[in-house]
């Protein structure tokens, strides 16, 4: 276990007391990976891409672990389709079978209405089985309504929550999608959101994914937050994966080899009283200050997460973020920090 730290900014101190986290034993499985696919409109321009990055992802998981795929595309409120259910990835990579024929005819459509899609992948998990959902998107959940679908968003993420061995990437295709939202998603459900810039970019992205699904993962692990925790804070050193929590805090999909580092943080003036023996953070350690400003972004506290920036020293990074407040300029932040 890491020691625990404290950071002095311009008017705070965040202690970070260190916490023990035990993982299960990994039993092998065969694992299920869910696509929820935005075919809305707007997706007409990198549709293709979309459909040519899922086919190499499924193909990397016919070898690895023959991981079960589920593939779901949604448009307009009520118009949400299940391609096919969890079907083995080298059964779909058959080039003469039905399923790749059923992929590559997705076409984009009209409005988007994220939700229903999840709602359906929802539906699909198995609570017994390591299971990712990966969203791919490129816009905000408009479809009946903004209002409805975010409050639709935050029933899904309370209803994920229950099954234990599921998490959740989001991946985005353009400047203009709601990356706080995304990245709240995947926050909550112990994943990652990325900007896809590339082909490369949708590959690389779901690699870690692909190896977790192929190699097994624990069930998910509870830390609590002490009754005078503001912020739970975890860092996978092995895939640089950060979540945060402002209550206790569930770790999931988390390999066999995964080093994990999770600090329960307390704010408070200048005054606090350091226990003995904690030492501030060294330059050494400065990825600390990028995973609790990645935490209090993904909580949306801007303002945390900028005081903390601004105290890493890093000028790059501050000059660079210190005015980003629009969803395209958040999401470059979160691109840097991590």
């Amino acid at each position: 276990m890491r020691p625990s730290r404290f950071v002095r900014t311009e008017n705070n101190v965040y202690y970070l007391e260190a916490k023990e986290v035990s993982t299960p034993t990994i039993e092998p499985e065969v694992a299920h990976h869910i696509f929820v696919v935005d075919r809305s409109g707007s997706m007409w321009g990198d549709i293709e891409k979309l459909k040519q990055s899922l086919e190499q992802a499924i193909a990397v998981d016919s070898y690895t672990n023959d991981t079960e795929t589920t593939l779901i595309s949604f448009s307009t409120n009520g118009d949400v389709t299940l391609h096919w259910e969890k079907i083995p990835a080298s059964k779909v990579m058959e080039l003469e079978g039905p399923y790749i024929k059923e992929l590559r005819s997705i076409r984009a459509t009209f409005l988007t209405g994220i939700s229903q899609g999840l709602n359906l992948a929802l539906e699909k998990v198995d609570l017994g089985q390591t299971t990712a959902i990966t969203l791919f998107t490129d816009g905000y959940a408009n479809s009946p309504s903004a209002y409805s679908e975010n409050q639709s968003l935050d029933r899904f993420v309370a209803k994920a929550k229950e099954a234990p061995g599921l998490f959740m990437n989001c991946i985005g295709y353009r400047d203009w999608c709601d990356w706080p939202r995304m990245n709240a998603m995947s926050n909550a459900l112990s994943g990652k959101t990325v900007k896809a810039r590339s082909f490369a970019d949708v590959v690389e992205a779901m690699r870690d994914t692909q190896q977790l699904l192929a190699d097994g993962a624990s069930p998910a692990v509870k830390v609590e937050n002490p009754e005078d925790g503001i912020l739970m804070v975890a860092v996978n050193r092995t895939t640089g994966q950060v979540n945060g929590s402002y209550e206790d805090l569930i770790l999931r999909g988390l390999g066999k080899d995964d080093e994990v580092d999770v600090y329960a943080v307390r704010k408070a003036d200048k005054t606090y009283n350091i226990p003995k023996g904690v030492l501030v953070i060294p330059t050494e350690a400065a990825c600390l200050f990028g995973a609790l400003t990645l935490a209090y972004t993904a909580q949306q506290d801007l303002r945390s997460a900028k005081e903390l920036l601004f105290a890493s020293g890093n000028k790059s990074l501050w000059e660079a973020h210190q005015a980003a407040m629009t969803p395209s300029s958040l999401a470059l932040m979160i691109d840097d920090l991590q």
